[in-house]
């Protein structure tokens, strides 16, 4: 059972009493140590608390990224409210549910975002009834007391966190998580995901509304490390930063793998100070050529939000090059998992896939459920499993490979097609940057496999990267001699981009809804073009 203290605020004001003076957070090429961030959060604790502000009370933030966003995360923490941090991407439906849904009382956030929201709610719920925005909140921040403010009585169960899932498939859903969780994800995250060293530096450009710069800055504040941050991922100059910031660590989510991999080689891809690249869904026949051509060592993972402190990952030990390449590694001692059948039966035989069921040593570690959705969270938590509704399977060592959601399945002709599978082969095309498989209803019933394709020629910058990659009839020969016959795409269809979340995460959903005007289709192939 863990016995550590629960309490984020008693976290964060220790280190900063032991390791004030390190350089612990850098932005726009400014520097702040870790006195002056807990300082600044105290400051915005303050103006939040003059506000009205108190414990229990939800406040969304709609923030890029920056030291405010972390002033307002741990202020919060100071007053005992609770931090709803919001994606600064969203726009009209989905940014009103999200600050409608949470039940918030105040927002904090820019003036053009602030417009932003007013956009999306032009009837302003009266539940939020404080704004602060702008230069406004700058001039009050900056003239408020860096003292603390006053203690709250805080209990292990009490709510900290709102966060609100990425939407690929459809409205997000808001992730709470207790203090208790809270604290126990930053320990576990500084204890077993981040290699720095007191002094080094990690870089992350993913905002930091996701649960993965929470976890990277937050561990890397307790290690005594420094954290460069960018707003955004750049293939073209992700190394240049990484060298800039020396740092010795970054994370990886979505596609950000894939497209370093496939930008062309360089001379110099190894001379960089990162020994880790942590991150998911790292695809295994890049896996190798990546850790020797950047001279690094992939830590990846499997983990949802709703885990909050857990998390499958590659052992601490497996640190070869190539070990174990596809799988996400192994669960700690403190998270129990099973597999189970479509019947709820558990699996126990190797290399058998089934739905992954996580349960924690003791209660308040993983999410307390979806906020203000009870059919939802009882539908996920089962006997105090909580189903993830992921598809993985375990080999004979325990290690666990994972083969995509159970909801991103398409059912073509009586077989189930993984899209996640799909897309795996599919990305190992030269030509291909992207792609992303959808079901779209079929004429016969069931779905047909829509194809989604960004060719590399669209994001070329150099003559090297550019060839003539839009051809539907090649590519799909090149699936044929990979792919089983019921995987097999109907219809293909060329983006410049795919949607996507902050997260680089693809919403597949709006790509169902586009359907397949434009495409080519296997059954009904583009004119001179061959039917096959």
């Amino acid at each position: 059972m863990d016995r550590s203290p629960f309490s984020f605020r008693a976290l964060l004001e220790a280190q900063a009493a032991r390791e004030g003076a390190r350089p612990f957070f850098t932005f726009g090429g400014h520097t702040w140590t870790a006195a002056e961030m807990d300082a600044g959060a105290n400051r915005l604790a303050n103006v939040l608390r003059d506000a009205g502000i108190g414990r229990r009370d939800h406040v969304a933030v709609l923030l890029p990224n920056g030291p405010e966003i972390v002033w307002c995360w741990w202020g919060l923490a100071k007053l005992g409210a609770v931090y709803v941090p919001v994606n600064t991407q969203l726009v009209g439906e989905s940014l009103a549910h999200v600050l409608t849904h949470s039940e918030a009382v105040a927002l904090v956030t820019t003036d053009p975002l602030l417009a932003q929201a007013r956009a999306a709610l032009p009837a302003w719920p009266a539940a939020l009834r404080h704004v602060l925005s702008g230069a406004g909140l700058s001039g009050r921040v900056a003239a408020a007391s860096p003292a603390p403010p006053p203690a709250v009585d805080e209990r292990p169960e009490d709510p900290a966190l709102i966060i609100y899932t990425s939407g690929t498939t459809g409205a997000p859903k808001g992730v709470l998580w207790s203090r208790r969780a809270q604290t126990h994800h930053a320990r576990r995250y500084a204890a077993e995901l981040n290699c720095a060293e007191p002094g080094e530096s990690v870089y992350t450009c993913l905002p930091f509304f996701h649960v993965t710069s929470i976890g990277v800055s937050i561990s890397s504040y307790l290690r005594g490390a420094r954290v460069a941050v960018d707003s955004a991922f750049d293939p073209f100059s992700h190394w240049q930063r990484i060298r800039e910031e020396r740092a010795v660590l970054f994370p990886y989510v979505g596609a950000i793998l894939s497209l370093l991999h496939k930008r062309p080689p360089r001379p110099d891809d190894a001379d960089n100070p990162v020994r880790w690249a942590m991150g998911a869904a790292a695809p295994k026949e890049i896996w190798e050529p990546v850790e020797r051509r950047f001279g690094l060592r992939l830590v990846e993972t499997y983990g949802q939000t709703e885990f909050a402190g857990h998390w499958l990952m590659r052992p601490l030990a497996d640190r070869t090059v190539g070990g174990k390449p596809g799988t996400v590694g192994k669960p700690p001692a403190r998270l129990a998992v099973k597999l189970v059948d479509e019947q709820g039966r558990e699996i126990i035989a190797p290399d058998v896939p089934g739905e992954l069921a996580v349960r924690a040593a003791s209660a308040h570690l993983l999410m307390e459920g979806y906020y203000k959705q009870p059919d939802a969270s009882a539908r996920a938590f089962r006997d105090g499993w909580y189903s993830t509704g992921d598809r993985l399977s375990r080999d004979a060592d325990g290690y666990f490979t994972y083969h995509g959601r159970l909801k991103d399945f398409i059912r073509h002709r009586g077989e189930n097609v993984s899209a996640f599978e799909v897309e795996l082969t599919v990305s190992q095309h030269p030509a291909v940057l992207e792609c992303a498989a959808v079901g779209l209803p079929s004429d016969l019933g069931e779905e047909d496999v829509l194809l989604c394709v960004v060719p590399r020629d669209t994001a070329a910058q150099d003559a090297q990267d550019t060839q003539n990659t839009r051809d539907p009839e090649a590519l799909y020969a090149w699936c044929r001699r990979r792919l089983a016959p019921f995987m097999l795409p109907r219809y293909i269809l060329y983006l410049e981009a795919l949607p996507k979340t902050a997260t680089q995460r693809v919403r597949k959903f709006l790509l169902a809804e586009r359907g397949a005007a434009g495409a080519w289709d296997r059954q009904h192939p583009w004119p001179g073009q061959r039917r096959r």
